[in-house]
């Protein structure tokens, strides 16, 4: 079946996404509150994560706050699940029941399986992931790449975590701003991703935590497809 790239967005492509864009805990700085020193390194601390993060696999916890509008209060949610990735470009997020899902992306085409729905989408890998959070985790070869999407900024080392706040470039896109937490490692080696702070423009924070967060220089290329199992309903916008 095919719809709209409108029509999916607005589906279950936007819950997907709204995932992924989500990510700090209650010990990262609160937004708005007076700035400490910036960690001079912490731009070199993504770079370095970038560059020697060739695979690696974690267990995530994430939050989405609903920012409250009228006649409707904030809303709080909150998932867990496995998360792997190996560059260039494939990654998997499999949320736990009770709402399961996985959104997996094999380098061509990203893949939103949701369990409950019976429903698959698929959309070029290429457009749907363009400007968004997944260039940190799994597009990016080096902070050069990131600059071109993202205006990129040192923000106040808490925590034992360097921050970087990311600010994308691109104005049609519905992230408003990314923010990276990195655990560097003491005499050099590869930085560990530890959270992903995200905004959107519909007003939702997510927050998303790794845990036992482990590299690996490769991984089983099986984990990066996915078929659309018998009896889903496959969804694909249209020119796609």
């Amino acid at each position: 079946m095919h719809f709209s790239q409108t029509q999916l967005c607005a589906g279950v492509l936007r819950r997907a996404f709204a995932s992924l864009a989500a990510l700090v805990c209650a010990a990262a700085p609160a937004w708005g509150a007076a700035a400490a020193p910036a960690a001079p390194d912490a731009l070199a601390t993504l770079d370095a994560f970038v560059r020697g993060s060739r695979c690696g696999e974690a267990a995530f916890t994430q939050t989405v706050t609903a920012t409250p509008r009228p006649g409707r209060p904030s809303s709080l949610t909150r998932q867990s699940g496995r998360f792997a990735f190996c560059r260039p470009g494939r990654f998997r997020f499999d949320y736990a029941p009770p709402h399961e899902q996985a959104i997996v992306a094999d380098g061509t085409t990203l893949w939103v399986h949701d369990v409950d729905l019976k429903q698959v989408t698929a959309r070029a890998q290429s457009q749907a992931l363009a400007g968004s959070p997944t260039a940190v985790i799994a597009t990016a070869s080096s902070i050069k790449d990131l600059e071109r999407e993202f205006t990129l900024s040192a923000e106040a080392a808490a925590d034992g975590l360097h921050w970087v706040r990311a600010l994308p470039k691109a104005a049609e896109g519905t992230l408003r701003l990314l923010r990276v937490g990195l655990r560097p490692v003491e005499g050099g080696g590869t930085p560990t991703l530890v959270m992903l702070d995200m905004e959107d423009s519909f007003g939702k924070r997510s927050m998303l935590r790794f845990e036992d967060y482990t590299h690996r220089s490769t991984l089983d290329e099986a984990r990066f497809r996915f078929t659309p199992p018998d009896g889903a309903e496959v969804l694909r916008p249209e020119g796609e």
